[in-house]
């Protein structure tokens, strides 16, 4: 997966809901954030969005 793709992923779903489809623990999946220098939402980023 391109960083880009990566990146675009984060930011178009939960990371539960990504862990889950793609099979990954949440702490490798954050650890692939870090090495490739993706940006996460804050704590209640998704909860916001609702309401908004």
């Amino acid at each position: 997966m391109k960083r880009k793709d990566l990146y675009e992923l984060v930011w178009a779903k939960p990371l539960k809901q990504i862990c889950k489809e793609k099979e990954i623990t949440y702490i490798d999946f954050k650890r692939l954030c870090s090495e490739n220098h993706i940006p996460l939402p804050e704590l209640g980023y998704w909860t916001k969005l609702r309401f908004v």
